[in-house]
């Protein structure tokens, strides 16, 4: 099973790891970490690497391929951020990304609090999908303020803490774990820029590939058309539901070669009746 495994793409792992007890303990423990690596890696081209220390891998492909909000529950939801390891429907992202100037102020820190504490954790900057996987998001360097916004739990813990360093008066414990963290969010951003990158190009990719297998069978549509003796310079390219059935990517087999054949051939047919009855009114 796990050589089986190793084969699938992380999307089918994930789904593979539901389909029973026994699977989801094996799949989903750190041993099995290598497979997800393994399905990532073969991915055109390769899914960008995770940072171990913030996010699972099987974590990573629900993320990527699931659409189920983090909070509510609701489908369709949008909005992820790896850098964060959440994804959200937009009133969730709303109500759980909130504006670091509230966050500060409701936590009680001072306003010489705020160069510092914006800085420990990445700001959300979420990659968000259409309905037909295109993706979008912003790409912005690492310079945060309280006009960014913060995921709300991640940032009352690094108050605590950020508090807790202040309290003791240990300014060298303090230097270090600002350090820490601020190289943890640096990486983490660096992460989630890295994925909306690796979106962009398979995106890219795909609609190149789109493009071309549309050719291919407008090509073999016109061919056939051609051998039924007629011309491609007159096929009516303003035609919705001419263009419809020959452009599109679907590769043109025998079956759907013979479901659009006559009703192109009447199409074109139509055309030709009234192309001769424009002739014969100017005659």
């Amino acid at each position: 099973m796990i050589q089986v495994a190793s084969h699938l793409s992380p999307y089918d792992i994930l789904q593979l790891s539901r389909s029973s007890k026994e699977l989801r303990a094996i799949l989903l423990s750190r041993k099995s970490r290598g497979i997800w690596i393994a399905a990532r890696q073969d991915m055109v081209p390769p899914m960008p690497d995770c940072p171990e220390e913030h996010l699972s891998e099987p974590r990573y492909a629900q993320l990527f391929y699931e659409r189920t909000c983090d909070a509510c529950g609701v489908n369709q939801s949008l909005d992820v951020d790896y850098a964060l390891a959440v994804r959200f429907c937009r009133a969730c992202w709303k109500t759980n990304v909130r504006n670091g100037g509230k966050l500060a102020r409701e936590a009680g820190l001072k306003p010489r609090d705020h160069g510092l504490l914006f800085h420990l954790l990445p700001r959300g900057c979420s990659i968000w999908t259409s309905d037909d996987g295109t993706p979008g998001g912003l790409i912005i360097p690492f310079h945060q303020s309280s006009s960014d916004a913060f995921y709300e739990p991640e940032f009352h813990a690094v108050v605590k803490e950020y508090k807790r360093f202040l309290e003791s008066k240990d300014q060298a414990a303090l230097d270090q774990y600002a350090e820490e963290r601020k190289a943890d969010a640096i990486r983490r951003i660096k992460f989630n820029t890295a994925v909306l990158r690796w979106c962009c190009k398979v995106a890219e990719q795909e609609g190149a590939d789109e493009e071309e297998k549309t050719r291919e069978r407008r090509a073999a549509i016109e061919e056939k058309l051609r051998e039924l003796g007629y011309d491609p310079s007159e096929f009516p390219t303003d035609h919705q539901e001419f263009n419809n059935m020959v452009n599109q990517p679907r590769q043109l087999t025998t079956r759907i070669w013979n479901n659009i054949r006559p009703k192109l051939i009447k199409i074109l047919d139509e055309g030709h009746r009234r192309g001769a009855d424009t002739q014969v009114e100017g005659s």
